[in-house]
């Protein structure tokens, strides 16, 4: 969604398919991220304050939705410098994106298919890709429900099984849509963003408004700028901020 101006005294109103709180993160997120004199908090007052440039926002969900940041330990691992660490470190790796799949797969409600999974990585090649992907063929041994592979340019010309959990990168996912959607390596955000010439802001926000109900993004246990400013979006959202159904937002 390009977030135009609008001009003062009027009103564009607009319908998103995802919940509140995954729109917000995602617009948090965009309006922050590396603006050292913005915070969570005053963006947050401003977007829902009254003002002459709104667009009212409709949301199909009446749910709040969630954006879930998943922090994983490396806790058990030899040490960096020991050769059997990134042996360790990929086992350890996959077996916890196995869990995270499993738990987002057995989370599916009656109504709800594997294709309701979307799994965004940063790119189509990469140390996180392939973890992700060993967890995926992985899972799909256990459980016997494949993946997509739409990371795989030709693949996306054709249309994803039900039956089958999404895979895709965070610039190739624009236009999809999952109703719960696992972020991983987002921490490769801005690498890939300079990789692809594009803003990280953008990027971002791409990735974390692909959901319909949850985003849940998977990091590592490392601080960082991007952890610190998605804790502090989740602490804001779940502060029992209100958010009405019809929602005049200020996007100038």
């Amino acid at each position: 969604m390009a977030l135009g101006v609008v001009p003062s005294g009027k009103t564009l109103r607009r319908n998103f398919r995802n919940s509140r709180k995954v729109f917000l993160g995602a617009l948090l997120f965009h309006r922050c991220y590396g603006e050292k004199k913005r915070t969570v908090r005053k963006e947050l007052e401003k977007v829902t304050r009254n003002s002459g440039y709104q667009v009212e926002i409709r949301f199909d969900r009446e749910s709040l939705g969630a954006l879930n940041i998943e922090i994983l330990s490396e806790e058990g691992l030899p040490d960096r410098e020991d050769s059997f660490f990134p042996m360790a470190q990929e086992k350890l790796m996959v077996d916890k994106y196995v869990q995270l799949i499993r738990s987002a797969y057995e989370g599916l409600s009656k109504n709800d298919s594997p294709i309701d999974i979307l799994i965004l990585v940063p790119g189509p090649t990469g140390l996180v890709t392939d973890w992700v992907k060993a967890a995926l063929r992985q899972f799909e041994a256990e459980e016997g429900v494949g993946f997509n592979d739409l990371c795989d340019e030709k693949n996306r010309r054709h249309t994803c099984e039900n039956d089958k959990i999404r895979l895709c990168s965070f610039h190739s996912s624009r236009g999809l849509e999952g109703g719960n959607v696992m972020v991983f390596g987002f921490d490769r955000l801005e690498y890939m963003a300079k990789k692809l010439e594009f803003s990280a802001n953008n990027l971002g926000y791409i990735a974390l408004s692909r959901a319909i109900v949850c985003t849940t993004v998977v990091l590592p246990p490392f601080s960082s700028a991007i952890k610190f400013l998605l804790e502090e979006i989740g602490r804001e959202l779940s502060a029992g901020v209100d958010i009405p159904t019809d929602l005049p937002l200020s996007l100038e």
